[in-house]
């Protein structure tokens, strides 16, 4: 079933992540929000990301709520996605 949603302002997006059982994002505003909102958030990011997602680091201080997915090779999702499919059945 597809549902279309039309989201007016950040409140509305707000709104909508905290009606989520869980958040599965990229590096975006999205990932950011869902964390502060201390929804349970899977982030998926690539080999070389953002100096704010710690590069060795599982989890984030900022956000105690997001697990972090990382790509071992550039351009492959297929561990990271495979690892929260894992995480999601258990």
């Amino acid at each position: 079933m597809i549902i279309k949603i039309h989201l007016t302002d950040f409140s509305d997006t707000a709104s909508l992540v905290k009606m989520m059982d869980f958040v599965i994002s990229v590096d975006s505003v999205i990932a950011h929000l869902a964390g502060a909102l201390g929804k349970k958030t899977f982030l998926l990011l690539p080999d070389k990301s953002s100096f704010l997602w710690m590069n060795e680091r599982k989890d984030s201080p900022w956000y105690p709520s997001i697990k972090i997915f990382r790509q071992s090779t550039l351009g492959n999702w297929d561990k990271p996605i495979k690892r929260i499919i894992s995480e999601l059945k258990s």
